[in-house]
């Protein structure tokens, strides 16, 4: 049976994750490969590169992903078990996909790995792909952005270069995508608040806490009187509590045994403090 387009999509994102890599390798010989996965609207790829990418590298990437298209290679699947999986891996020299292999075989019990050959490319991956890359539309996809990212997410490990991309089964969805994204940019809170005078933010003060601008204020005072106009008609009535509290009511609560370095990392709190009452 054909796979829907849901199916579709998932396997056409997937691979050109992996048609990406390969021109990345091209242009880059030397770069190792994290992971490539299909997401909501496109795909992405992490990196170790030899040198850096950047998004004015976007059009030969580009261009080198559509030759590869043009060739119309299959994407050929091959199980092969630990020590045979182990080995192509070294051959590779993809030092991650190797550390990731490891643990597949040792903590999660797998049998074997599946690797997919598109050419001369071979990735190490689950799948599923296209048949061949005739599949896919040349037009419905356009690289998007470059960001980093840690290895495995975690921020003990090294930053690696995560290419994002938009893809499509047609040029006329990917269009309407780039019209959607365009169009909320325009809107962007950072861009506006910069525009309008909103809010202003400063190192010293602390990344991400905006200070609020009269304009801003304006508009929080006005919000807030809105609230507290439709709370009014909705019978609700207005309390204030206190910023700090008895200690004793986060150990009841549970949060202060187990929470402390993680909710009040700035506040000194003392054994002493919590048998006679301090605050938190």
């Amino acid at each position: 049976a054909l796979p829907d387009d849901a199916e579709r999509l998932h396997r056409v994102r997937h691979s050109l994750a992996h048609i990406l890599a390969e021109a990345v390798l091209q242009l880059r010989p030397g770069a190792k490969l994290g992971f490539g996965p299909a997401i909501e609207d496109g795909f992405y790829y992490d990196f170790i590169l030899p040198s850096p990418l950047s998004e004015t590298d976007f059009p030969e990437l580009e261009r080198c992903m559509r030759a590869i298209l043009e060739a119309r290679p299959a994407l050929v699947r091959e199980e092969l078990p630990r020590e045979a999986a182990l080995a192509r891996l070294r051959d590779m020299g993809e030092p991650y996909k190797a550390e990731y292999a490891e643990e597949l075989f040792e903590k999660k019990g797998v049998a074997a790995l599946s690797f997919y050959r598109s050419g001369a490319f071979v990735d190490m991956c689950e799948g599923p792909h296209v048949h061949d890359a005739g599949e896919i539309a040349h037009d419905a996809f356009k690289l998007r952005s470059v960001a980093g990212a840690y290895w495995r997410g975690d921020s003990k490990n090294v930053m690696m270069t995560r290419i994002y991309a938009w893809a499509f089964l047609s040029k006329r969805e990917l269009l309407a995508r780039i019209a959607a994204h365009e169009e909320a940019a325009l809107r962007d809170h950072k861009k506006l608040g910069r525009e309008l005078d909103i809010f202003a933010f400063d190192d010293d003060v602390g990344k991400g806490l905006p200070l609020w601008l009269p304009n801003g204020t304006v508009l929080r005072d006005e919000l807030e009187k809105l609230m507290r106009e439709l709370e009014f008609e909705g019978d609700y009535q207005r309390v204030a509590t206190p910023h700090m509290a008895n200690a004793a009511l986060f150990e009841q609560t549970g949060h202060l045994p187990y929470y402390a370095d993680g909710m009040f990392p700035f506040m000194e709190i003392r054994s002493g403090d919590r048998a006679s009452g301090g605050v938190a």
